[in-house]
């Protein structure tokens, strides 16, 4: 134990070297001329109580918080929260030690960590240096849900900087907790952080406590940022989980600034931290950060910057939904994002092949019809007969812009087998859409393998490979009446590990509207394994 408490305070020491500057000192571009204050409170808190820990009335930056209370709190049921400039919702939400870095509703003296941006330090000290600025005003509230007072009271201290003034473009601290439990197998990646504004991603903390033993939870799959779909559209997409938070061939309890794992029991329980100090993640209109899983319990804290108005993309769960280990459902709390200009396709995929295999879907979209596969993996769940590989239209929806075919045919899988990708194959989307009149319009996208575009039967773009992510612009003459829009997409291993996934956007959208094939089933995105 005494090594263990040596090791971290020399890795303080060093943490302190490293970040002698500010974290995330050059994008916000704060002023150099400021006056340091504090804000210490000592509050007692009754059951159902909001108490208000700091408000002030000025241009500023939080530097730095401290807070502790009693270990034998249930601190899932208290909740931190903060608004800048006045608004209603809050731009900060979560639960008290998870916004800390401290998952599992759980506190042990030995599991303390150091890093910029957290630091939880023996004996409950909970310690946060992201920088917060505002501009007129901030308010920092902890509301208590337990039946009983909050245990030890609350202590409370703000480290700030008093500003004359702040530009108007100053991006706001913003960090959103949410939980699955369990997370989908292999399906639709368990969403981090999704926000529409412009700003820079600037990390987060996941905690696993795993389900089912027969699961390698970072088997799941790695990170994928969504960036811009509207403006630039990109994608960053990682590998394995274990990988994205700087370890390899699973992972053990280690410390870094930008990366660690302070707790692993058994591969049972875990909580793993990552920060974008070497390289914020910048977006100019949308970001979704999302991550593979498995069938396990997760919850995860994300945190960004973001020019106000923020939309909110989940609702906050009531006490017992964020208990450890209680049930609660993939996207029970989700909001959609711009629901009024996310667009609705027909799918139709997986096929092997690449940009120039032709198949059916090519010659005539016939929604009554099955057509037998010729990709050879497994594909949705475990399909492997050849009887049993027939593939249909279905309706599926973009997410911020995005078309992801990844979580629409990734095949969901049970046991310890490696990062599944589909490669080497080909799908389908194809959109309707209504125009009052013919009109020259613009649809601008996002695709990383070779790409193909027909509008009413003529073929309108052929986009090529890319290393990595790209956008393009393709210019189409629609007619009056319903035009047709025929998207093929391939994938394959590149630079870019394997983004099998586009983004479709139209700029401009007066006089259009678009089918939403409700004739169609929803494509099984939450779909199981077969077994269940």
């Amino acid at each position: 134990m005494l090594k263990k408490y040596l090791y971290l305070v020399i890795l303080a020491v060093l943490v302190s070297s490293f970040a002698q500057a500010m974290p995330f000192e050059e994008q916000l571009n704060l002023p150099k001329d400021y006056r340091a204050k504090r804000i210490t409170k000592l509050h007692p808190v009754k059951p159902g109580e909001t108490r208000t820990l700091l408000e002030l009335e000025e241009a500023g930056c939080i530097n730095h918080i401290w807070m502790t209370t009693n270990k034998r709190n249930d601190f899932r049921k208290i909740t931190l929260r903060m608004y800048w400039d006045g608004e209603s919702d809050p731009s900060v939400e979560a639960p008290l030690a998870d916004f800390f870095g401290v998952g599992h509703n759980r506190w042990k003296v030995e599991e303390p960590f150091s890093t910029p941006c957290l630091v939880f330090s023996p004996f409950n000290g909970y310690n946060c240096y992201f920088p917060m600025p505002f501009r007129r005003s901030a308010k920092i509230t902890i509301t208590n849900e337990q039946d009983i007072d909050v245990i030890g009271w609350v202590y409370f201290q703000a480290d700030y900087r008093a500003y004359q003034r702040l530009p108007k473009d100053v991006p706001y601290f913003h960090a959103q907790w949410r939980r699955e439990s369990p997370a989908l197998r292999r399906a639709r990646p368990f969403t981090v952080i999704q926000a529409v504004g412009e700003g820079f991603l600037a990390g987060m903390t996941y905690h696993i406590r795993v389900d089912d033993p027969a699961d390698n939870w970072c088997h799941g799959g790695g990170d994928t940022v969504y960036l811009d779909a509207e403006t630039r559209p990109d994608c960053i997409n990682g590998i394995g989980g274990e990988d994205y938070f700087s370890a390899s061939w699973g992972i053990a309890p280690f410390i870094s600034p930008y990366a660690g794992c302070p707790v692993n029991e058994e591969d049972e329980v875990m909580s793993m931290y990552r920060f974008y100090l070497e390289m914020p993640i910048p977006f100019e209109r949308s970001v979704r950060l999302a991550f593979g899983t498995m069938a396990n319990e997760i919850t995860g804290v994300g945190y960004w910057y973001q020019t106000e108005p923020h939309q909110r993309y989940t609702t906050y769960p009531a006490p017992n939904d964020r208990l450890p280990e209680s049930p609660l459902a993939p996207g029970t709390h989700d909001v959609e994002l711009l629901s009024e200009d996310q667009l609705t396709f027909a799918v139709i995929g997986p096929f092997a092949g690449d940009i120039d295999t032709e198949l059916d879907p090519e010659q005539k979209i016939d929604f009554q019809q099955s057509l037998k596969t010729n990709y050879k993996g497994p594909y949705k769940t475990d399909h492997y007969k050849d009887d049993d590989r027939l593939v249909r239209w279905e309706q599926a929806r973009t997410t911020l812009g995005w078309l992801d075919f990844e979580a629409l045919y990734k095949p969901k899988m049970t046991g310890p087998t490696a990062v599944r990708i589909l490669h080497n194959c080909v799908a389908y989307a194809y959109l309707r859409m209504h125009s009052d009149r013919a009109r020259s319009c613009e649809v601008r996208l996002g695709y990383d393998d070779p790409t193909r575009v027909w509008l009413n039967g003529k073929q309108v773009a052929d986009l090529p490979q890319e290393e990595g992510f790209a956008g393009a612009t393709v210019k189409l003459k629609l007619q009056k009446g319903w035009n047709d829009l025929l998207f093929k997409v391939s994938n394959q291993l590149n630079s870019n590990w394997s983004v099998f996934a586009g983004s479709v956007w139209f700029p401009k959208r007066r006089g259009l509207t678009f089918d939403d094939f409700a004739e169609l089933p929803p494509a099984p995105e939450y779909a199981r394994t077969a077994e269940e």
